[in-house]
């Protein structure tokens, strides 16, 4: 007779034959994941979520569901329940989102991810699909995985090429997220893929839209003024604040003048460089004409706004380029103008960013 005593439900074993579910795979035995690390897990996400590095502050919030969604599916109980509403939200996303193993076994697809890896529900992934650098053809995932693990949530490289068993190649884009238990120790990690492959080839087909300057490899005047056409007839000040800032560039003719082509177009990318380094990676800065620069802050209310064109300013202020031995003195103005709320059209905006004054 078997005796009375306490039981410990906490960890239940598996002794069955493997299952799977939309491409996830279990290995038998395997451990269930508590509610109380669960629990845990999503608690810290926020804050994996927003860690600073090479990530957005700001990452999908359906990513932060899929995190828990992917884990509820995966380390559940034996027996095949009827899709959850988590379970459909994570069917019906996009986005291939699929959960590796420390070792980067996979061990969960998403039926996107199934579809972009090639990779069908009885397979779990195995081997057969890759993450390629595009450029070296060198295999990349052991190197993010790596990386993730060291560093926190890490930024898929651009270009990245997703190469699935059945011969399909895509670009993809993503992050690959660490997930830990309640001791610290990675117990998996998150994949998110994301198929930008026409996206990409549309861009390389219209090697215009940018109307890109060939020296400072900025979008041109036309580009810049597509935006601002787009801001002015959207009108909706409070939901969408933007300020167009002009920056005219004294002395930059001379120096080309004087000290020649070669001078003169690394001057311009110096310029560049600079204005980049004073603004946010979402705002636009342009090349509008020979001495002048543009800058779109985009979504930027109107406190900020000026705050940013007072470092532009301060950075601009007294500057000079020396080249060959020579110092070339360099003024630069800034006109700015806030869109929307501004009530003219295309020409009277940048003609008050030309002289200061509306029209």
């Amino acid at each position: 007779m078997a005796a009375a005593g306490r039981q410990t439900p906490a960890r239940h074993v598996d002794t069955e034959p493997a299952r799977t579910m939309h491409g996830y795979t279990r290995s038998r035995p395997r451990a269930i994941l508590s509610g109380s690390l669960l629990a845990a897990l999503l608690g810290a996400a926020p804050a994996a979520l927003a860690a600073p590095g090479d990530c957005p502050a700001t990452w999908p919030a359906w990513l932060l569901a899929g995190l828990a969604i992917a884990l509820a599916i995966g380390l559940t109980s034996r027996r095949r329940q009827p899709p959850s509403p988590a379970e459909a939200t994570l069917n019906a996303l996009p986005d291939a989102v699929i959960l590796l193993d420390p070792a980067g076994r996979p061990r969960y697809l998403n039926p996107a991810g199934s579809q972009m890896c090639g990779a069908g529900p009885q397979d779990g992934g195995a081997p057969g699909w890759q993450l390629l650098d595009h450029d070296s053809r060198a295999p990349l995932l052991d190197t993010l995985l790596a990386r993730a693990r060291r560093e926190g949530p890490a930024r898929i490289p651009a270009g990245t090429r997703l190469l699935g068993s059945h011969g399909l190649e895509l670009e993809v884009e993503g992050y690959c997220q660490p997930l830990h238990d309640d001791a610290g120790a990675i117990t998996d990690f998150l994949l998110q893929l994301r198929d930008v492959t026409e996206e990409s080839e549309w861009r390389r087909r219209q090697p215009d839209l940018w109307n890109r300057d060939p020296v400072s490899n900025l979008p041109g005047r036309i580009f810049m003024e597509n935006r601002l056409n787009l801001a002015l007839l959207n009108r909706r000040a409070s939901d969408l604040p933007m300020t167009y800032i002009l920056v005219q560039v004294s002395g930059l003719r001379a120096v080309y003048d004087s000290a020649g082509g070669e001078a003169g177009d690394s001057l311009v990318r110096h310029l560049s460089g600079l204005l980049h380094a004073k603004v946010r990676d979402t705002d636009l800065v342009a090349r509008m004409a020979d001495e002048a620069f543009a800058v779109l802050l985009a979504a930027c209310p109107a406190e900020a706004s000026r705050r940013i064109a007072g470092k532009l300013r301060a950075s601009l202020d007294g500057f000079h380029f020396e080249w060959a031995g020579r110092r070339h003195d360099i003024r630069a103005t800034l006109g700015e103008v806030d869109v929307p709320p501004f009530a003219g059209g295309l020409d009277e905006l940048l003609a008050t960013a030309r002289t200061g004054t509306e029209p």
